[in-house]
């Protein structure tokens, strides 16, 4: 008897030290439920691509993706149920407010049978959703494209040197052939779309608000740069030194074909100048999600660095770099666009330190190095009060912004206000306290300090996280302001 209680006692110790979820199991969730940041609407052959089914005739692909801002619902037994909200951190994840974290593919994933359905436009269908056994559905409708056919003329012929920008790959008949690549967009190339009911060319432009490629159009939305495709059947159609070498462009699942020119090299050895020493202050970085690290953002071209190029009779010829334009230009007026130089920081494989720090330039397969140096940073911390709190009403000045070819939703709020004040806490704990000013003579605006001294307004970065995380009703909605490194949290009110 006293062995029969002494092993009820050890069992029920063993059971007590198990974690009650080690005998959870699916069962548990009762229900889910799927909410899209916005409905999915699919054009007729875009976004997707053509594979084959089971019997081996062809059909159109589409590609469903989970988005920043969707909303996983989960219900359990019990009448109890949990938000995850979907943020893309370089892949997908979903977090509760408190603190739970599901990984997209891994507990979260995505199921759908198209190649039984077979999608065809003016049809509505669904997806699912699918977590811990249970499944959500997520309508889908897919509509006709309302793009006829697509034109490209780039501002010049795409012209490749051989055996650079790009590598070596083996085709289907393990024949070694060098894969170019044929990705290029410069300001002024045009893209003509014709639409079912008009034709509108769209010519490429920096713009300044979101630091990127736009093609724009009057009285049209712009088209992001992310939205063109450039394609090549290089493993099929190995290049060759002439001009017939085709690549084709693509939008809206309608291609244009275009023929790339491969050139001998003419470049021997190239060599960089910058105009300014290339400077940066200890901490003062960017995060980068795919990597979840941080780096110093650069370099980059600034106006009146110069590219000398020796060719291979030793010639030298002297680029000088305009950054309004976006090219380097020489003496005779030849241009080498700003997309055919690469700066390559290799901080991925080598951290930047306190020093001096290689950085490479590339022109034409010919590298140089140069060094850029962080210093110490006299900058402890920093403060910033508005003039006035941020309050928004839910829904006002709301618009659709891009982050990593991804479309979210979020609220447009001034950078910086005339009052605004900014404090520096010095290494030795000294406050120094800057206020924005205005002058109107010259239509400017900076960070000014008692004794006069000025920190430009480019200098001080006001930014959000509102692509991982959505503002809501509520007072608790992050965005922060950087400088020298230094980040200072502030909160707007919805």
């Amino acid at each position: 008897m006293k062995k029969i209680i002494s092993l009820a006692l050890a069992l029920a110790l063993v059971i007590s030290a198990v974690p009650l979820f080690a005998f959870a199991d699916e069962k548990e969730v009762e229900s889910i439920s799927y909410k899209p940041i916005k409905d999915i609407v699919f054009y007729e052959y875009a976004n997707g691509e053509w594979k084959n089914d089971h019997s081996d005739n062809s059909y159109y692909f589409y590609h469903t993706n989970f988005n920043s801002g969707d909303i996983l619902t989960v219900n359990y037994t019990g009448n109890t149920s949990k938000q995850f909200t979907c943020i893309i951190d370089g892949d997908a994840v979903f977090k509760s407010d408190d603190g739970e974290t599901l990984y997209s593919w891994q507990d979260v994933s995505i199921y759908h049978n198209q190649e039984e359905e077979k999608w065809q436009p003016n049809g509505k269908y669904q997806y699912f959703v699918e977590y811990a056994g249970k499944k959500a559905p997520v309508d889908v409708t897919v509509l006709e494209n309302p793009v006829v056919s697509i034109e490209y003329y780039p501002v010049e012929q795409l012209k490749l040197y051989f055996e650079t920008d790009g590598h070596f790959d083996i085709d289907d008949e393990a024949i070694e052939y060098f894969k170019y690549n044929v990705w290029e967009i410069n300001t002024g190339d045009m893209l003509r779309v014709n639409y079912t009911d008009r034709t509108v060319d769209y010519t490429c432009t920096f713009d300044d608000n979101t630091f990127k490629m736009m093609f724009i159009a009057d009285g049209e939305e712009p088209i992001d740069y992310n939205s063109i495709q450039f394609e090549s059947n290089q493993a099929e159609n190995h290049y060759e030194i002439g001009d017939n070498n085709e690549y084709r462009v693509s939008y809206m699942g309608k291609s244009y074909t275009l023929y790339a020119s491969v050139i001998e090299n003419p470049v021997k050895e190239i060599r960089y100048e910058t105009a300014n020493p290339v400077v940066y202050y200890e901490g003062d970085t960017r995060y980068d999600e795919l990597d979840n690290r941080d780096y110093y953002n650069g370099p980059t071209f600034e106006d009146g660095d110069r590219l000398i190029v020796v060719d291979k009779e030793d010639h030298e010829k002297v680029y000088t770099y305009d950054k309004l334009s976006m090219v380097f230009m020489s003496n005779d007026s030849d241009i080498i666009q700003y997309s055919q130089v690469k700066m390559h920081s290799n901080q991925h494989d080598t951290p930047w330190q306190l020093g001096d720090n290689p950085y490479t330039v590339e022109y034409l397969g010919k590298l140089y190095t140069l060094y850029a140096k962080v210093v110490e940073n006299p900058v402890k911390a920093i403060e910033y009060t508005p003039n006035n709190s941020l309050h928004i009403f839910e829904g006002d000045s709301q618009f659709t912004d891009y982050h990593d070819g991804e479309e979210y939703l979020r609220y447009n709020y001034p950078m910086y206000e005339n009052g605004d004040k900014l404090t520096i806490i010095t290494k030795d704990d000294k406050r120094i306290e800057y206020t924005i000013v205005e002058d109107p003579e010259n239509h400017d605006r900076f960070f000014e300090s008692e004794t006069g001294d000025r920190i430009d307004c480019d200098k001080v970065n006001i930014f959000d996280k509102q692509y991982n995380k959505p503002w809501v009703i509520g007072n608790e909605n992050e965005y922060y302001v950087k400088y020298m490194g230094k980040i200072f949290t502030l909160y707007a009110t919805i």
